[in-house]
């Protein structure tokens, strides 16, 4: 692809690329995956919404008298913003030396699904593992609802202020866990989503309080939906957000920071979706950032950036970028895929407090999956691609990525397609990766999210039950 960059209000081809069977990660094989869980359990086929808004993606700029949808609110189309778009071609590297890291493992085809979108970790604000060291692992059980029986999984972490939250599922319920200072986990929440059925995905925390996003089951119909707190222990829907949006919205990712709150996903369905992103500097008034004028399109995560943004994803089979100051105007990065390579899909990002993001994800071949990352100290204006190695070659793919105060860890799964096992990869720089590290634990099944609580970084494992580890010096 040729580096450039022209205005999106410019024509954009919008024909969808040539149909494949979908790829881990995708989030529509998530929502299918948790929305057969919740059949499951409930003993009914409930359909899922396919609503788009009319017309398609809008790619261009701001609409005269665009509404900008606030607390409470109507239903209706917000504001669009102007997007650029840029073609990146950038250099591939290779890693070369070593770290630890720590992870978060779910077992279960609903959990596998969950794991591919998992959500990324805090920016550092304390120590981390030193490259080398040997790590210690604690594990505390996660709890589901009291009295019931069903499956418990967790999507993401996040960590701010001396709390770390986990957000994801628990007996077909929305559930939220908080890390309290003394060291206990506590399931949260459970007056505003007990009664639900649905799932979170993704959680973060910002000026005005905590925010999670995610799915549930609404008279038979799957509909995006958004809770905030003031201290991650209560918790109160947000209508604005979804009205705005629509029951044909998917909300796959959030991150919040000094420049407000940031959700990210896509509308519609199958290879007719386009990624969407959303705004709001307080959780009351949101605005539509821009949608990409590619179908076959997702937003998968998201992480502020100064008083920016950074999301990560998919566009037109290309593992893509977008960047924003403001999180209204956005530029759009199509990075070229690697050798041989035929789609590329970034799941996780996370950035550094210098400014520095890394996204994460994985690119296929003929021969399977390749884990791959990518860097910009500068918000996008030159990305570094690596394609991180892999015990003796094999398939491998990366999906979840934190920053810590010694830079950044990364974790996947990598092996054979029979026998892929845990790893982790760790960086100083974002570009100059260490050699994969098998992660060895009772149980691990695949790696989904990390953050870094200043001192460890934190994830969770499932075996028989998700137990929360915490790896230190």
């Amino acid at each position: 692809m040729a580096l450039g960059q022209v205005p999106l209000s410019a024509p954009v081809a919008t024909a969808a690329p040539p149909s494949t069977a979908p790829a881990p990660g995708d989030p529509d094989e998530l929502f299918r995956a948790w929305q057969g869980s919740v059949d499951e359990a409930v003993g009914r086929r409930t359909p899922r919404s396919a609503r788009r808004p009319a017309g398609g993606p809008v790619v261009g700029g701001p609409v005269a008298g665009g509404p900008v949808v606030g607390e409470p609110a109507a239903g209706g189309t917000g504001r669009r913003r102007g997007w650029q778009v840029a073609k990146i071609g950038v250099p591939v590297a290779v890693i070369v030396t070593v770290g630890a890291g720590a992870l978060m493992m779910l077992t279960g085809r609903a959990n596998e699904m969950l794991a591919e979108r998992a959500s990324s970790g805090a920016s550092a604000s304390g120590g981390a593992v030193p490259s080398g060291a040997a790590a210690a692992v604690t594990g505390m059980t996660l709890a589901g609802y009291q009295g019931e029986h069903g499956a418990v999984g967790v999507a993401s972490l996040w960590s701010a202020g001396g709390t770390t939250m986990a957000v994801g599922y628990a007996d077909s319920h929305p559930a939220v866990w908080r890390h309290a200072t003394d060291g206990s986990w506590s399931l949260v929440g459970a007056a505003a989503l007990g009664g639900l059925t649905g799932h979170l995905t993704s959680v973060s925390e910002g000026p005005s309080g905590w925010i999670a996003v995610g799915s549930m089951n609404q008279n038979g119909t799957v509909e995006p939906v958004v809770f905030s707190s003031p201290d991650g222990v209560t918790w109160t829907p947000r209508p604005a957000l979804t009205n705005l949006a629509g029951s044909g919205a998917q909300f796959l990712g959030v991150a919040a920071g000094p420049g407000g709150y940031l959700v990210v996903g896509k509308q519609g369905t199958g290879k007719q979706a386009y990624a969407s992103l959303w705004w709001s500097a307080d959780l009351k008034n949101w605005t539509n950032g821009g949608s990409s004028g590619y179908t076959d399109s997702f937003a998968a995560a998201a992480v502020a950036v100064g008083d920016g943004f950074v999301a990560a994803g998919s566009q037109a089979d290309c593992h893509t970028v977008w960047t924003s100051t403001d999180g209204q105007h956005w530029t759009v990065h199509d990075i070229t895929r690697p050798s041989g390579a035929q789609t590329a899909t970034l799941r996780s990002i996370a950035a550094s407090q210098a400014g520095r993001f890394v996204a994460a994800g994985y690119a296929t071949d003929n021969g399977g999956a390749l884990p791959i990352v990518v860097t910009s100290a500068d918000g996008g204006a030159h990305i570094t691609q690596v394609v991180l190695g892999t015990p003796r070659g094999d398939q491998g793919t990366v999906t979840a990525v934190t920053a810590t105060s010694h830079g950044f860890t990364a974790v996947g799964v990598a092996g054979p397609a029979s026998a892929q096992h845990p790893v982790e990869w760790t960086s100083a720089d974002g570009v100059t990766w260490s050699a994969p590290a098998q992660v060895t634990a009772a149980g691990a099944a695949q790696i989904t999210a990390l953050t870094d609580t200043g001192t460890m970084v934190t994830g969770t494992a499932q075996g028989t039950t998700p137990s929360v580890l915490t790896i230190g010096q």
